[in-house]
């Protein structure tokens, strides 16, 4: 058992990964059936595939990670379709067993993702699990990445919305006042 005897052969061989044999005097070893892997030469049956996160396929050696974008919550699956695609407003990294919402400041506008987007600069992401980002208010800015408006330091203003960076905030002119986040100087 475990092992095959090749037509003209004088010794027994040991059967391969992903295979085996559970009785004496055959001539050929017996493939693992989807749902199962055997790791080791020479066994005489295989091993259920129960690892959240991963399948294995027919004649499999070892247990296959769902690829980043996919997860599996339970054991036992044939197949990468038994691996779910994760929803917009989530990612999934190699081998998960559950969707991660997308943090603030991040995006995923499409399912199947491996890691979600950082929000691009002008525009922020208050909540998780979002897929999309909005656009930044007059009178603050956003770098890439933002969770939340900026508002401009007292001294400046912006009328405009969709800034990136501080430097986008104007200086208020001599004679007025800015308090933060104006979108105008005030007299």
């Amino acid at each position: 058992a475990g092992t095959y005897c090749s037509i003209g052969s004088t010794a027994e061989t040991a059967c391969s990964t992903g295979t085996y044999n559970a009785q004496v005097g055959q001539g050929s070893c017996t493939k693992c059936s989807a749902g199962t892997y055997q790791p080791g030469p020479g066994a005489t049956g295989c091993e259920q595939c129960n690892t959240a996160g991963g399948y294995c396929t027919e004649g499999a050696s070892a247990v296959t990670l769902c690829p980043a974008g996919r997860y599996s919550g339970s054991g036992g699956i044939s197949a990468l379709s038994g691996c779910a695609q994760c929803p917009v407003g989530s990612y999934c990294r190699t081998g998960s067993t559950s969707a991660a919402l997308c943090s603030t400041g991040t995006y995923a506008d499409q399912q199947g993702q491996g890691a979600c987007t950082a929000c691009d600069a002008g525009r922020f992401q208050t909540g998780t699990g979002s897929s999309e980002c909005v656009g930044g208010t007059a009178g603050g800015y956003c770098p890439q990445g933002a969770s939340a408006v900026t508002l401009c330091p007292a001294g400046t203003y912006s009328g405009a919305a969709g800034l990136s960076a501080p430097s986008g905030c104007a200086s208020c002119d001599a004679g007025t006042y800015c308090s933060t986040g104006s979108t105008a100087a005030a007299a």
